[in-house]
């Protein structure tokens, strides 16, 4: 058994023996950047949703496109539509970074509601929500309580994170992730 460890290098006795690690600093590139850097395709400094889909499916982790598009917009903090390297490096922070992504049959449910919502409200098929059709969107949310006070106009401020005067899904799942906690149920407490 000695021989073994010796022959692999544990265990020596001798001064010095130890294998020095690489510390952080000068000619050090962190992990999470290695990675983003190999899954930004077109090395434009961001991940599409087809260049994330890739990293997770080659991490194992092969999503509904339903679970692609929600897990993408809780990263793409800023609703830009793609995930810069600082959006990335701190989903990458995080312990359980691809499993949070799964969703329950609940949580299935409840992002077809927000859906449906959204294509009954854009009008014109275009795939975005201009503030007049949020207008519509915002008086029937009114109607029905869930948001109580406020204008349309702060609201679809709010909503259009990107800052392009139009308001797509992943910015409207967003918000109502933020402000109501819809995807919050008793089975992804687990």
């Amino acid at each position: 058994m000695k021989r073994l460890i010796k022959r692999v290098g544990g265990n020596d006795s001798k001064k010095g023996s130890t294998p020095k690690l690489k510390q952080p600093g000068a000619g050090y590139t962190p992990l999470s950047l290695v990675i983003f850097n190999k899954y930004d395709q077109d090395g434009d400094g961001s991940l599409t949703l087809e260049e994330f889909e890739r990293f997770t499916e080659d991490k194992g982790y092969f999503f509904s496109q339903q679970e692609l598009v929600t897990g993408f917009a809780k990263i793409d903090a800023d609703g830009s539509g793609d995930i810069t390297y600082d959006e990335f490096k701190q989903f990458w922070a995080q312990e359980d970074r691809l499993m949070h992504m799964k969703l329950t049959p609940q949580q299935t449910t409840v992002i077809d509601q927000v859906l449906d919502f959204f294509y009954k409200f854009d009008e014109d098929r275009n795939g975005v929500l201009d503030f007049g059709e949020f207008s519509n969107l915002f008086k029937m949310m009114m109607e029905f309580g869930l948001i109580s006070s406020g204008t349309a106009q702060d609201s679809f401020k709010e909503i259009d994170v990107n800052g392009d005067n139009s308001i797509e899904f992943p910015e409207l799942l967003r918000y109502f992730v933020e402000k109501f906690g819809i995807l919050d149920t008793a089975d992804s407490q687990q």
